[in-house]
């Protein structure tokens, strides 16, 4: 059976559709922009669901750009949103070394985006070092002289990557007690029809073979990201909870961890075949063109009867 597309239901499947969720964990890039360039009509279909009493949490896993700028983009599009609504890897990574316990030393292969909000919520940061040559004897010195007082390592997305930072990296992953966290593991990152930049899954598959050790999670999909909205949403029931996203390993991977409804929106990376042909427990229950696909249905039926308003 094809999996059924939201925007040709009729009243009554849309008053189902509707009813069957409270709480709406949406994907970013693909979902409602592309690298921030909005997708017409998705801030509309949105403030229509919220307009339902739907309550709206914003799961990317692109951690290059500030909470902050995040709010403030949004809210030039028209979206109603605060900085408790947007979660990202920097977001997931603080709350992962709170709950740890973990008040040594962080060593950030990441954006100075990331090491911003790192600072900014109190996380002790090594600064970045350079070797004084780049000749075999200089390298070795600068990699002797690593910082004692780190207590975890956090890899995400990095455009200043080099090799020296890669042996920074697996020398701290030597030691047993230092965490090791991967924020982003997307492979593929599109960012033009014709270039797609190597993603920093690639790097942390290759850190994880080098040091033999797997990391722990920080981004979609991973059980971290649901305890982070689980602690700002305490109301959230995963069971009326619905995902929405364009990736299948990463949002619907991430609803199917945490036991989530999905809605898959083909302005992604995903096809519909791609959509069709998923694995079981990644094929999305629902489909749709896009956001704005929705818009003139959920206007429709904004005061159908049986249509129940969570407000």
């Amino acid at each position: 059976m094809s999996i059924p597309d939201i925007s040709k239901f009729n009243d009554d499947e849309l008053v189902t559709f509707l009813n069957s969720f409270d709480t709406i964990l949406t994907d970013c890039d693909g979902v409602i922009w592309i690298l921030g360039t909005p997708y017409e009509g998705a801030s509309d279909a949105i403030a229509a669901f919220e307009a339902l009493g739907k309550r709206v949490f914003y799961v990317t896993n692109n951690a290059t750009r500030p909470v902050d700028n995040y709010v403030k983009a949004m809210t030039a599009l028209g979206y109603n949103v605060t900085k408790s609504q947007v979660v990202n890897p920097a977001v997931t990574v603080e709350h992962m070394l709170r709950t740890r316990g973990v008040d040594s030393k962080v060593h950030l292969l990441a954006s100075e985006a990331f090491r911003s909000h790192m600072k900014e919520a109190g996380v002790r940061v090594t600064e970045p070092r350079e070797p004084s040559a780049l000749t075999l004897d200089a390298v070795k010195q600068h990699l002797r002289a690593l910082d004692k007082d780190v207590g975890a390592v956090v890899v995400d997305f990095s455009m200043t990557l080099n090799y020296v930072q890669l042996m920074e990296v697996s020398l701290l992953l030597e030691r047993p007690d230092c965490l090791f966290i991967a924020g982003a593991t997307d492979h593929d990152l599109p960012v033009e029809p014709d270039i797609t930049l190597i993603g920093p899954g690639y790097i942390v598959d290759m850190l994880s073979q080098f040091t033999r050790r797997q990391p722990l999670m920080a981004a979609k999909p991973s059980r971290a990201v649901h305890e982070v909205v689980a602690a700002r949403c305490p109301q959230m029931d995963p069971k009326r909870t619905l995902f929405i996203g364009d990736s299948l390993p990463h949002d619907m991977g991430q609803a199917a961890l945490s036991g989530f409804n999905t809605l898959l929106v083909l302005t992604g990376v995903t096809s519909r075949e791609e959509a069709e042909n998923a694995a079981p427990e990644l094929r999305p229950q629902f489909i749709a063109p896009s956001l704005k696909s929705l818009v003139p249905a959920l206007r429709r039926v904004s005061l159908a009867p049986g249509l129940q308003s969570n407000k």
